[in-house]
């Protein structure tokens, strides 16, 4: 027994000795054409959709950065930190954020702060592969690691600020 269907849905089914099969309409060609392109069209659009939020991630990333580059860090924080240096370079990172994790979390920077860890640790891996044959993207990516520690000590500074703040509105209450 064999069921018909019409070709615009582009698919009859034979059920021939108790199995299905699966039949392409004979005027596909007319009818599917669209279809085809459609079908071509999805993965083209996935991937343009994961390159855009690609492209986000790393403008966010970026803004945030710089937002942080021209703040100073005071001398305290510096040393808290044990930094010879009176910027923080691209190894200090771990270290700046296990000290963020110490400070009371208030929900404040929470997600900048992943967001930036997770930006450091694409730069990380992009510094290891192009070291050899592209100095000047592992130069570049260097420089963006240090700006990482350094936006995980202006961090740092703020959240210790704040508990400064609220301890001293808890002694005054």
């Amino acid at each position: 027994m064999v069921r018909s269907c019409h070709c615009s849905t582009l698919i009859k089914l034979a059920i021939l000795d108790r199995r299905r099969q699966v039949e392409v309409c004979p005027d596909r060609r007319s009818a599917g054409a669209g279809f085809d392109r459609v079908l071509l069209m999805i993965p083209g659009l996935i991937f343009a959709g994961f390159i855009a939020g690609l492209a986000q991630f790393f403008f966010y990333c970026h803004t945030a950065l710089i937002s942080a580059r021209d703040v100073e860090v005071s001398a305290a924080v510096l040393g808290l930190a044990s930094l010879e240096n009176e910027r923080p370079r691209a190894e200090d990172f771990g270290r700046l954020l296990q000290l963020v994790g110490l400070c009371p979390d208030f929900r404040i920077h929470r997600m900048e702060i992943r967001a930036v860890q997770d930006y450091y640790n694409v730069l990380r891996g992009l510094n290891a592969v192009t070291r050899r044959f592209a100095p000047s993207v592992s130069d570049w990516t260097e420089r963006e690691r240090a700006d990482c520690s350094h936006f995980a000590a202006v961090i740092l500074e703020r959240r210790i600020t704040y508990s400064r703040a609220i301890a001293a509105q808890r002694v005054s209450d």
